[in-house]
């Protein structure tokens, strides 16, 4: 499930090789970071389904996984490192964005473009194993 978000950090750092490798690791996982913080403080919400693929479905995940508080994510993560050039900020700022990008194929339709937003986008794979481990093992590959 990580691997395709891993590549995309060290693919990144490939290309910048002054961005820290730390901050492109955490930034490519930043999202899910939030996630986590923001179910246990009661802001998003995720409900366990054993029946489902994954064991859960994700209720409502809007501050961290939407397209706008991607953006904002990523603008406050990289901030920090814009006194390291601005290569090195952008570099992180994409590692951040990245996630966005890598979710929504394997997404079903609850990524919003902002929170509360009525849109949501998703392609579904992880819904479908089978594409689910091809597009992961393509994307970790550097597809």
């Amino acid at each position: 499930m990580y691997a395709g978000h891993f590549a995309a950090a060290l693919a990144i750092k490939a290309k910048e090789p002054r961005a820290p490798s730390w901050a492109l690791l955490l930034g490519v996982g930043l999202l899910d970071v939030l996630f986590g913080i923001f179910v246990m403080l009661g802001i998003e919400k995720v409900t366990m389904t054993p029946h489902a693929g994954h064991g859960f479905t994700l209720d409502f995940i809007d501050w961290s996984h939407s397209l706008a508080m991607s953006v904002v994510w990523a603008a406050l993560f990289c901030a920090p490192f814009r006194r390291r050039g601005r290569a090195v900020a952008l570099a992180v700022a994409i590692a951040v964005f990245s996630h966005f990008l890598l979710d929504l194929p394997m997404h079903p339709p609850d990524l919003a473009l902002w929170p509360y937003s009525r849109v949501h986008l998703g392609f579904g794979l992880w819904n479908r194993l089978p594409l689910s481990s091809a597009a992961t093992t393509a994307r970790a590959r550097g597809f």
